[in-house]
């Protein structure tokens, strides 16, 4: 096993960081043990420095998270190998929420909330800026508003934590793009919501459907609210629209706060 690389005696810690899927979750008195595919993670909040993109609140199975920290091994006759682990935490990021924004990016003045699609952009620490966009922000403010792509993670506020930030020239609501989770489904409305931003995916120019390697062409349903149908003649139903998807809109347009047009597509693992 892993631990052979440290001959018969391993030592008793060493610093180790893991990104994988949360398989178990459990809490006691605001301690929380995790099992991120097999490895067990010991969360401690007074020994976390960090938790990046959410709280300890934003734990959720199937949630995919990076941990920073300490691995402690100890000796477990009944474990393979005679030794087992336990990650103790100091540092979390929530990587499951990615969204990638293509739009006009407002904000003004220095210190002012920037905004894409009503959606609120915080630049991340370790923020990617090739062209300076975001330098200017920090420094200058903006003097006026530019399109511009972001790519990071939601928060439980509905903030994104932008880790990378282009240039795309001057400012187009015809013209925008989102790759995000759907967080929500208004059956009502007839509305689903890419991140935090709503969209009528009946005004859509196309839809498409990909279920692995499969991209299927698709029409919404007469007969299911938000439901995939095949768009041939069997009318074949294919698919609920549900949150935890991925949806991906290109050359849409935002205007009266949501979205439309554009070609969309969803995507199931």
């Amino acid at each position: 096993d892993g631990l052979s690389l440290f001959g018969k005696e391993p030592p008793e810690q060493v610093p180790a960081a893991v990104e994988a899927i949360i398989t178990g979750l459990e809490e006691d008195e605001g301690l929380f043990t995790l099992n991120l595919d097999g490895q067990k993670v010991k969360v401690d909040p007074e020994e976390l420095l960090d938790i990046v993109f959410g709280t300890l609140d934003d734990l959720r199975l199937g949630g995919r998270i990076e941990v920073e920290g300490t691995l402690e091994i100890f000796e477990d006759p009944d474990a393979p190998g005679g030794y087992d682990t336990v990650l103790h935490a100091e540092k979390i990021q929530l990587r499951d929420s990615l969204v990638d924004l293509t739009a006009p990016l407002t904000g003004g003045a220095t210190g002012q909330v920037l905004e894409m699609l009503g959606v609120a952009i915080s630049l991340a620490p370790n923020l990617e800026d090739p062209d300076g966009l975001g330098q200017q922000v920090l420094s200058e403010g903006l003097e006026e508003d530019v399109q511009a792509r972001t790519l990071g993670f939601l928060d439980s506020a509905g903030v994104l934590h932008a880790e990378l930030i282009e240039d795309e020239g001057p400012p187009n609501p015809d013209l925008v793009s989102v790759n995000a989770l759907i967080t929500e489904i208004d059956s009502d409305q007839g509305l689903i919501f890419l991140g935090t931003v709503p969209m009528d995916p009946e005004s859509a120019d196309s839809l498409q459907l990909k279920i692995g390697d499969d991209l299927i062409d698709v029409k919404l349903s007469t007969s299911c609210v938000l439901c995939l149908e095949s768009d041939d003649e069997n009318d074949e139903l294919l698919q609920e629209l549900e949150p935890d998807m991925r949806g991906r809109l290109t050359e849409g347009r935002f205007d009266d706060s949501r979205l439309s047009g554009g070609d969309l597509l969803f995507l199931v693992d």
